[in-house]
């Protein structure tokens, strides 16, 4: 996969970052959550490409628009802007 994200990484417009994006199912008692019209419950967590990803994640890719270097990873976006948190993108606080 190293070789599509790097793909993927080079496809990016100048000034932008490429991301990884999990869909991650919200699991509740063991169970997948659904919404009523059948559709997976799922928070959309990104990462940098150089995050380690399991083969049995669901992954897409999108970009971001940033004004400042990346400082640990990007975590979500609020009011249209991203916000970093810190940690190198697996969960792991640097």
């Amino acid at each position: 996969m190293t070789d599509f994200v790097d793909h993927l990484t080079r496809l990016a417009p100048e000034g932008e970052t490429f991301l990884l994006v999990r869909q991650k199912p919200q699991i509740k008692e063991g169970q997948i959550q659904y919404h009523p019209d059948g559709a997976v419950k799922a928070t959309w967590p990104s990462m940098l490409p150089t995050a380690k990803v399991k083969p049995d994640w669901a992954i897409y890719g999108n970009t971001v628009v940033h004004h400042r270097p990346l400082q640990g990873w990007p975590c979500q976006r609020w009011r249209g802007q991203l916000r970093v948190c810190a940690g190198d993108g697996a969960g792991r606080r640097g």
